[in-house]
């Protein structure tokens, strides 16, 4: 994943965040996506243990963002999420750990179908 655009964030409360400016990135398959500005994501999901479960640099990294845009708009499918999720925490910029990689990736993998289902009911 390569970042085209930093996001500004604006602290909300219940570990929120609202991006203030557009956050652009390009996946390896030379897809552009773009997260607007006024998204919020509280980075990737995830409340139960996360903080524990997860090193900080995956937990807040632009790959947890993008993964919250993708599972909530649904716009790829859950697995194409959570493998652009993978591949951002592998990108240089993530400084992430093969383990905390290989956490964060299995645990979207396994726990990550209760949001994706979450976010699918809102879309009826």
């Amino acid at each position: 994943m390569i970042i085209l655009q930093e996001p500004n964030l604006r602290k909300l409360n219940h570990g929120q965040f609202s991006l203030q400016t557009t956050f652009i990135c390009r996946t390896d398959d030379d897809r552009q996506w773009e997260v607007p500005a006024g998204f919020v994501t509280d980075f990737a999901s995830s409340r139960v243990g996360r903080w524990n479960f997860l090193g900080l640099d995956a937990a807040q990294s632009y790959a947890a963002i993008l993964h919250d845009y993708l599972y909530q708009t649904g716009l790829v499918s859950k697995k194409q999420a959570d493998l652009y999720f993978q591949e951002g925490l592998k990108s240089d910029s993530a400084n992430v750990s093969w383990w905390d990689r290989w956490k964060g990736y299995w645990g979207v993998r396994i726990f990550g179908g209760f949001a994706w289902r979450n976010h699918r009911k809102e879309d009826v």
